[in-house]
């Protein structure tokens, strides 16, 4: 079988290639985890941590609805008039 598969220059090409492809793949991964070839150490200020405690905005219920951002007007609601009226 591998006799007819590289009887053709195309086919042993793209074999080589690939081998090669691999091949360098792996020693890249394997140099990666194993060296520390490929990190570099960062260049930011290290900050100390500082909590906060933000507390969350009371919310504003009107008929049931919360409605903290929402512009209400309240009026009356007359005969057959619909909300966007």
């Amino acid at each position: 079988m591998l006799k007819t598969l590289f009887k053709s220059r195309l086919a042993k090409k793209i074999t080589i290639g690939f081998s090669a492809l691999t091949l360098l793949i792996i020693s890249l991964f394997l140099l990666d985890y194993y060296t520390s070839i490929f990190t570099y150490p960062g260049t930011y200020n290290k900050l100390d941590s500082v909590r906060v405690k933000v507390e969350p905005p009371k919310s504003v219920v009107l008929y049931g609805i919360v409605v903290n951002d929402l512009h209400v007007i309240q009026d009356e609601v007359k005969r057959d008039q619909r909300f966007f009226d």
